[in-house]
């Protein structure tokens, strides 16, 4: 069954085109959602504010299981990996292990299928390679979030219109046992994924003066000797 998905795949790319078309996002192969999440069509005629895309323009893209180039973008809100099919439908990408890596060749962004966890909860999705080193690896997830619109209720109050909202960027740690979770926020954190580098971590914490915001690859490459 793979073989004849991934020709059908190819037949759709070698005809997307570079513009987005409004209206419905076809997830897969067949079934159509429509962006009629709540609050999004809350008031008649009146569009949310923002985007879910940070980049709204479809780009020249690498997909594993393609062998040619494909004008693709993506949706930070909704997770997904958007092109055109020859029938200008928006079409999402299957999430399928022969589609997991995609790069964005003129920013060189390489994004990857993986499942990771994030609040003691398991997900699938995303996530954009940024350093590895020894079987460790640096992630990080681009996320936009979409908050409802509000009716007034009084005379006093104003209509809140819905709204895209880009939200800070989340970091994700992968182990040699490629287990991927949250990275760790402080040399606390780290030594509980590390119980067996404890002192060790606590040293090099000490005498580098580890920023655990901006020396993620400093941790890597600690992790990694």
């Amino acid at each position: 069954m793979i073989k004849p998905i991934i020709a059908f795949i190819c037949i759709l790319f070698l005809s997307v085109s570079c513009y987005a078309q409004d209206g419905g996002l076809t997830v897969g192969y067949g079934y159509r959602m429509n962006y009629r999440i709540a609050g999004l069509d809350q008031f008649s005629g009146v569009k949310p504010i923002g985007s879910p895309y940070l980049n709204v323009m479809f780009s020249p893209a690498m997909v594993d299981g393609i062998p040619a180039k494909v004008n693709m973008r993506y949706n930070a809100c909704f997770d997904a990996m958007e092109f055109i099919s020859p029938k200008n439908d928006t079409l999402a990408l299957d999430k399928i292990p022969d589609f997991s890596n995609i790069t964005f060749l003129s920013a060189n962004k390489k994004y990857k299928l993986v499942t990771y966890n994030n609040a003691e909860k398991s997900h699938q999705g995303y996530l954009i390679e940024l350093y590895q080193k020894a079987n460790y690896t640096l992630f990080k997830r681009e996320w936009i979030s979409f908050y409802p619109g509000k009716k007034a209720k009084t005379s006093l109050e104003r209509d809140m219109p819905a709204r895209f909202s880009k939200e800070n960027d989340q970091y994700y740690l992968k182990d040699t046992n490629g287990y991927i979770t949250d990275f760790p926020e402080s040399k606390k954190q780290l030594a509980k994924l590390f119980p067996d580098k404890k002192e060790a971590i606590e040293k090099f914490v000490k005498e580098n003066k580890i920023d655990f915001e901006t020396d993620r690859t400093k941790i890597i490459d600690f992790l990694a000797q």
